[in-house]
């Protein structure tokens, strides 16, 4: 049985490790009424510390993301999206999109997040609020014509302009206010 230790939540007992999408996500119970999930960027942050095995498997996942990160930095994929109709075929070209890895502001958003308490995976298995709060910022980005670090410098406006009575308020209520509470944690996540 590994202990490990959190930030907030002091020590807790490991009742679940596994390998998903090439992360170790690590659930632990603390007291009787507090049960969390982890990615090994909670650890790599220092949110929450392991010994042993534990955190020499942690440490080989955090190398190996690394590795990965590094390389899809150094490349950007060019993928062709949906064929158009027929009629929208404009001189025979397929639009295309660009895929690029998350960039550091994005990443240290998530696990400010994940340090914060918020779970990446629900107790089935879903995506919880980490990775849905991760995306929402990035569709106002997409949205405002904005990167991640313009977006920091002006997300009082943007929060505004997405919250009650703002002129995006209608899309800042998408998904149960997933979109402006986002941003809310969002400026919390620059302010600190």
């Amino acid at each position: 049985m590994f202990i490990i230790q959190h930030k907030t939540y002091g020590e807790g007992k490991v009742i679940n490790k596994e390998m998903k999408g090439g992360d170790i996500i690590i659930t632990a119970q603390f007291g009787e009424d507090k049960q969390c999930s982890f990615a090994a960027e909670s650890f790599r942050m220092g949110a929450v510390k392991a010994d042993g095995t534990l955190k020499a498997e942690i440490d080989a996942v955090i190398a190996a993301k690394q590795a990965a990160e590094e390389e899809r930095r150094n490349a950007v994929r060019v993928l062709p999206v949906a064929a158009p109709a027929a009629s929208s075929k404009r001189h025979g070209r397929i639009p295309v999109r660009k895929v690029t890895a998350k960039g550091a502001i994005q990443t240290q958003y998530e696990a400010y997040l994940e340090a914060a308490g918020y779970p990446v995976f629900g107790i089935n298995g879903n995506l919880s609020t980490v990775p849905q709060y991760s995306r929402a910022v990035e569709k106002v980005v997409e949205r405002e014509g904005l990167s991640w670090s313009q977006l920091s410098n002006d997300i009082a406006n943007i929060v505004q302009k997405y919250d009650k009575d703002g002129a995006e308020e209608d899309f800042g209520n998408r998904g149960n206010k997933t979109v402006i509470n986002a941003l809310k944690r969002f400026q919390e996540f620059v302010s600190d």
